[in-house]
């Protein structure tokens, strides 16, 4: 099974973990997977006959559904954003009137989905945007010294690279995705409708061993996944690593299972359409199937 997706990130532990001990190979699935090499985008790849699978945002196939060129979404691994946001101040006592006219360091580029999923929370806090002052894609390390150094209220960071920041007793999680804004389907798995009914057992045993790893997750300690995770990417400080995850784990981004929330679909599609990416919201029925993941968790029992 060869994949494309958005990168190689311990945000995606439940694959990693499904991966680590085994069970894509329990199920027959030797998966190729690439972090999102190809600059022409993940599902031009794909259509180009280079992968079989993206592993993306579901802003994507909406969009590409209204485009006349539609997809067809079968699982789902995370259902928050992945970013997180930093201030000097503990989550308690921020003050997000404090961004009107303040400066926020941005510094996630490649995909357009975070930031809408910011002016969202940011119009939900009260915020401004036309006073807030964004400084977008400035690499990590820079923009970690600047804010550390005093300059701006908040601070955006994702995945591993936010790991020496939630090491740092001076800087502070602001925001808990779940619940400001409510569960999202961040991360989906996506293929054209011809390969979904050419291969749905094998795309139903891809998912069967995702939700294995799920349901693995659940019962194990945080630091026992950031082995797993620590293994997947050695040259990363254990401490690190271990800090990402624990954070991703308290903010409750892992999906349980590999079924779409459509609900979930239909606020983040309405959120899509105000933001000016889709021209109307999408409906989960037009471009979700449910079957290869209810077959999936049966398969694991529950």
């Amino acid at each position: 099974m060869r994949m494309i997706g958005v990168a190689d990130a311990a945000y995606y532990a439940p694959q990693i973990a499904a991966e680590q001990l085994g069970f894509f190979a329990d199920e027959g699935i030797a998966l190729e997977y690439d972090g999102g090499s190809d600059r022409a985008g993940l599902s031009v790849a794909m259509e180009r006959g280079d992968f079989d699978v993206v592993l993306g945002g579901l802003w994507r196939p909406m969009r590409r559904l209204l485009d006349g060129r539609p997809m067809r979404v079968f699982g789902q691994v995370n259902e928050q954003c992945d970013l997180l946001l930093f201030a000097r101040q503990p989550r308690e006592l921020f003050d997000w009137s404090a961004l009107e006219g303040g400066i926020f360091l941005h510094a996630t580029g490649g995909a357009p989905s975070p930031w809408f999923a910011l002016r969202h929370l940011l119009r939900i806090k009260g915020v401004s945007l036309e006073r807030m002052r964004l400084i977008p894609q400035l690499p990590v390390d820079e923009s970690l010294r600047m804010f550390r150094e005093g300059y701006g209220e908040l601070l955006e960071i994702g995945d591993l690279d936010a790991g020496s920041a939630l090491l740092d007793e001076g800087l502070h999680q602001v925001a808990c995705w779940r619940e400001d804004i409510g569960r999202l389907p961040w991360s989906v798995y996506y293929a054209t409708p011809e390969l979904v009914d050419a291969r749905r057992p094998q795309l139903v045993a891809l998912m069967r061993a995702l939700h294995r790893a799920q349901r693995w997750l659940e019962g194990r300690p945080t630091g026992e996944l950031a082995e797993l995770v620590q293994r997947h990417f050695p040259a990363r400080p254990a401490a690190e690593v271990e800090a990402v995850v624990g954070a991703y784990r308290g903010q409750r981004v892992w999906s349980s299972s590999p079924r779409v929330d459509r609900g979930a679909a239909g606020r983040w599609s309405a959120i899509l359409a105000a933001a000016g990416w889709l021209s109307r919201p999408v409906e989960p029925d037009e471009l979700v199937d449910d079957e290869i993941a209810a077959l999936a968790v049966e398969g694991v029992g529950g």
